[in-house]
């Protein structure tokens, strides 16, 4: 009995390892994130029918008072994500991005490009502006 049920261990073994689909199935997460909450931070997300995210904010609530909130605007076709950003800290400055990520048939990002500001907010003047360009990105 003993070398029977090793003869049963090792050709289930045998057969599950000599299928021919070795891939890994993907599947769609079936369940998403919504809420995260800690003593020092709140995160929320939305997402679309597709379960794509639309939105995310955040609320630091120590001194700082760092606030973000971003949304993500999908084409139709599936090659790109416009990213609208604003990250304001405390009541001295404000940073916004708006890019574009465009994406590889997998949905890995291949590249972005967009502006970044930094804005004073007690007046809303310009500090500074940057275009920003990322010709590739390597995704291990």
């Amino acid at each position: 009995m003993k070398y029977l049920s090793i003869l049963f261990l090792a050709l289930s073994l045998a057969i599950t390892s000599c299928s021919k689909n070795d891939e890994p199935i993907i599947r769609s997460t079936k369940y998403r994130i919504v809420f995260i909450y800690s003593e020092e931070t709140t995160q929320t997300f939305e997402y679309n029918p597709t379960g794509n995210i639309t939105e995310w904010h955040f609320l630091e609530t120590t001194s700082s008072q760092t606030i973000a909130d971003a949304s993500y605007d999908y084409d139709a076709d599936g090659c790109s994500v416009k990213i609208n950003a604003e990250e304001s800290h405390g009541d001295h400055q404000k940073w916004i991005f708006e890019e574009v990520l465009y994406l590889n048939q997998n949905g890995a990002a291949k590249s972005a490009e967009g502006v970044v500001g930094l804005y004073r907010i007690e007046d809303n003047s310009l500090l500074m502006k940057k275009d920003t360009q990322l010709l590739s990105v390597t995704m291990n």
